[in-house]
């Protein structure tokens, strides 16, 4: 997946812990990563889901832990989608949006519009864009479950 930006990319986190510089700068989907994290496989559920119109979709989820009984990320997304094979599969909900990118061999181009942090989040907001799709993520993330260098 092409990285647009780098260098301003290096520029965002700079004020970041190292484990969030690492996940708030991964170009797109995060599963893996969170897996290895967290040590045990991370789920996505879809919390909620909307049709809005023929090319759009809303899509709420959950990136869940089963094995530490946690929620790791959530993520909400504006889906535009031209393409009715890959609509389908993401109005299934059984995979990752990522994940559909990969089954449907769609080369897709990273771009972070920003991030930030508070008190007990950090997030990011990005948008994947690939031939047929553009989807705009926030993804956001509990603090107390990266501080430190080791997984609750």
């Amino acid at each position: 997946m092409e990285i647009v930006h780098f260098d301003k990319v290096m520029q965002m986190i700079k004020d970041f812990s190292p484990l969030e510089r690492v996940l708030l700068s991964t170009a797109g989907t995060l599963q893996t990563a969170l897996s290895a994290y967290f040590g045990s496989p991370v789920e996505i559920r879809v919390v909620s889901q909307t049709e809005n119109d023929d090319t759009h979709i809303s899509r709420n989820i959950s990136l869940y832990s089963p094995s530490k009984g946690v929620e790791v990320c959530r993520a909400k997304t504006d889906i535009t989608v031209t393409l009715p094979d890959v609509k389908r599969l993401i109005l299934d909900g059984k995979y990752g949006l990522g994940q559909i990118l990969e089954i449907k061999n769609i080369r897709a181009v990273f771009e972070i519009e920003s991030m930030g942090q508070d008190e007990k989040h950090f997030w990011r907001v990005y948008y994947l864009r690939g031939p047929g799709v553009v989807y705009k993520i926030r993804e956001e993330f509990n603090k107390a479950l990266y501080d430190g260098c080791a997984p609750p």
